[in-house]
């Protein structure tokens, strides 16, 4: 409990870290004022022998990283690049390894302030959802979706007012895109429509939080391409 409370306090603090990953080094930059400072910079090793080019940031929460590994096996890592602590969420046998073309992710902490991570993998056009909390267990998907197919991409999941939120994007059809909503409390998934106009032909969303509000970024195919900001009121 003392750890989650200093790292929220953290999390409002000014003093905000940017690390960047290059396809050799990780590197780690103060960001002052809403600038980079790169005569501070510091570069960091991996605490597992793998290439920073074949990384993959899932996830991010009050420092934590959720990290995917491409080679030379595929795990799941959640790192503190602070600490250098590492563990590893997957077992580099099993068939519910990270797969970066087909699966998705996301980090949060439930009503009793448990760090929880959720793994949503597509294996066969079949949706599996999984939450690690030292152990991983299943629990249910949306019944009746075709979320599973390869035509539909996912993001990855942005935290929001105890949910965690993702994009679905179909690859060809724009009306079958969607928001997939993960209650963190309650463990539910609800979906909705992404944000419609007329003659929005959308392409591309990405979703992020303002002053605890959801937001997203849609893209429209037009020409010239705009960008269409929407602000989420009580989900809508």
């Amino acid at each position: 409990m003392f750890a989650i409370i200093h790292a929220r306090r953290m999390a409002n603090s000014q003093n905000r870290k940017l690390i960047t990953f290059t396809d050799l080094s990780i590197v780690i930059n103060n960001v002052v004022g809403g600038k980079i400072d790169f005569f501070a910079r510091k570069n960091i090793s991996f605490p597992i022998f793998t290439c920073p080019l074949f990384l993959n940031i899932i996830a991010s929460l009050y420092g934590l990283l959720l990290i995917s590994t491409e080679h030379p096996s595929k795990k799941l890592i959640l790192w503190n690049p602070t600490t250098t602590r590492y563990l590893f969420l997957l077992h580099e046998n099993s068939d519910s390894i990270y797969l970066n073309s087909a699966d998705t992710a996301g980090m949060y902490l439930d009503v009793s302030n448990d760090l929880k991570i959720l793994h949503i993998k597509r294996r066969n056009d079949v949706v599996v959802s999984r939450v690690y909390s030292r152990t991983w267990r299943t629990i249910d998907f949306l019944k009746g979706t075709l979320f599973g197919s390869r035509i539909y991409t996912w993001s990855v999941g942005t935290l929001s007012n105890n949910k965690l939120y993702f994009t679905v994007f179909h690859y060809w059809l724009c009306d079958n895109s969607y928001i997939i909503a993960f209650d963190v409390n309650y463990e539910v998934f609800n979906q909705a429509t992404l944000p419609q106009q007329t003659g929005i032909n959308v392409r591309q969303g990405r979703l992020f939080t303002v002053k605890y509000k959801l937001h997203i970024f849609v893209v429209e195919m037009s020409r010239p391409v705009t960008v269409n900001l929407f602000k989420f009121e009580d989900e809508v």
